[in-house]
């Protein structure tokens, strides 16, 4: 949600609150047509939710001490469902069921993308799933007892000075005297800092399986690099998110009548980029104002390839 209103804040207020009611029969065109909108996913993020949900699923059976699916048939499911999905995207159907369909970015605004890199993301969601399923991670989650996975992407929230913080961990498990959090990415880009999202994590933690700080381990596995990265929060880390977490929920509040009530100010409060190129990425581009003079300028949306180099593919999820 930070990230979003400091790319754009009007991006911001589509997401929150100008889609509000969209989903109602007698919904302003302009809110139905955000309310839309704000459920496309572009094709780098979609790979990376299949492959995320098919690690939960796994997960979520070791949990209940069910048995899990050889990697091959995993893969096999998993791709039919893109194809599935890839068709339905093109045909719109997303447009009537919103929820009950994939839309993708790439589909709505005709963004141009060669079959062969379509095929190549199928090839990359089946290299994460296979970096997984081979990995020392997910044997030594399988050695432990179903009781000690504690929460696989269960939505939860812990409150800061007030204010709900929703998160919601990959997977967390008791190893030892330790928790383990475990995060996975898909995307291309492993430089990217996530510290202040496993900080979250950590906060939540401390609370929610009464641990200390010093004993919550945050592990973020790349799966398309396969690589692995630990991070243990420290006090002066903690109290540097924190005040991060406090400037960027004030500036939210800023932008609000009503706090108590999450009552944004008018539409026109929330600033508008300059950046053509955050513009052209843009899922709402079609009813901002700035929508049609960034068409003309720039010569149409953005080909999510160059979005996947910078932010590393994966979507900017609530929580």
């Amino acid at each position: 949600r930070d990230k979003r209103l400091r790319a754009c804040a009007r991006q911001y207020w589509f997401q929150h609150y100008g889609m509000w009611g969209g989903w109602e029969g007698d919904a302003p065109p302009r809110t139905r047509e955000a309310y839309l909108l704000k459920h496309l996913k572009n094709r780098h993020a979609w790979m990376g939710i299949r492959v995320n949900e098919c690690v939960a699923r796994s997960i979520e059976h070791l949990r209940r001490g069910q048995p899990v699916l050889p990697v091959a048939q995993v893969v096999e499911a998993t791709i039919a469902l893109m194809r599935k999905e890839f068709v339905q995207s093109r045909r719109r159907y997303w447009r009537d069921k919103p929820k009950a369909y994939l839309g993708l970015f790439e589909h709505e605004y005709g963004v141009p993308v060669p079959d062969a890199k379509w095929k190549s993301l199928a090839a990359a969601a089946a290299r994460c799933l296979h970096a997984f399923y081979g990995s020392d991670i997910w044997a030594s989650l399988r050695s432990l007892p179903p009781e000690a996975i504690l929460e696989v992407e269960k939505l939860s929230s812990f409150d800061f000075e007030g204010t709900p913080v929703w998160v919601s961990p990959d997977c967390a498990a008791r190893e030892g005297e330790e928790v383990t959090v475990y995060d996975w990415k898909t995307g291309a880009r492993m430089d990217e800092d996530h510290s202040p999202q496993l900080a979250c994590y950590a906060l939540y933690g401390t609370g929610a399986w009464n641990v200390p700080i010093g004993r919550i381990r945050m592990v973020e596995y790349n799966l398309r690099g396969n690589r692995v990265r630990e991070y243990r929060m420290t006090e002066k880390e903690l109290r540097q998110v924190a005040d991060a977490m406090r400037a960027s929920m004030d500036d939210m509040k800023a932008l609000l009548l009503d706090a108590s009530r999450n009552e944004p100010r008018p539409e026109e409060a929330f600033a508008t980029t300059d950046d053509p190129a955050t513009c052209r990425r843009c899922p709402f581009l079609r009813i901002c104002p700035r929508g049609e003079a960034v068409l003309k300028e720039g010569g149409g949306v953005e080909n999510t390839e160059d979005e996947r180099r910078r932010t590393g593919g994966g979507e900017q999820q609530d929580g």
